[in-house]
């Protein structure tokens, strides 16, 4: 079974696919009408079909949906290139990993453990990061939809929480 795909996400990678193919390129690949198209990049359409749904919201994460990681003054590393809420939440715990993996090698008694705090509280990496991105994107939509007390939602507080992230 293809899960379904959040309308959010859905609508953000069919705006990349264009920026990428062309309205025309991904008409084409899909076998629909420019219109159809413009109507998925705007929101206001979804397909039916939930492996339509997945292969867009694959097909739409590259290129321009991976994080782009650089360093700051302080040597933090700073993620850009997702909308600001997720980047403040992405840079959030990659300062948190930094600040675990600080005080790990503080309490490191041998090279093993400094080795061992270094591994466990390395950055985020691109698939966690997008992983971040996507489920900030479907708790986008539950709140827009008022679904907070939905199965959906604690479906998506557990997914966050497994992940090891606050859903708060």
């Amino acid at each position: 079974m293809v899960r379904r795909t959040n309308p959010i996400t859905f609508r953000n990678r069919t705006q990349s696919l264009i920026r990428r193919d062309g309205i025309e390129g991904v008409a084409a690949f899909y076998g629909r009408s420019p219109q159809t198209i413009r109507r998925w990049a705007a929101g206001t359409q979804v397909p039916r079909s939930r492996s339509v749904q997945r292969s867009v919201a694959d097909r739409g994460r590259n290129p321009d949906n991976h994080a782009l990681t650089e360093r700051n003054a302080q040597g933090q590393i700073v993620v850009r290139d997702f909308n600001d809420r997720v980047t403040r939440a992405i840079n959030t715990q990659n300062r948190e990993n930094e600040r675990l993996e600080r005080r790990g090698l503080e309490q490191a008694q041998n090279d093993s453990e400094r080795q061992m705090a270094r591994e466990q509280y390395s950055p985020l990496d691109e698939d966690e990061m997008n992983r971040i991105a996507d489920l900030m994107d479907e708790r986008e939509a539950a709140i827009a939809r008022d679904e907070r007390d939905s199965d959906w939602w604690d479906d998506w507080r557990f997914e966050l929480e497994q992940a090891g992230y606050s859903s708060q």
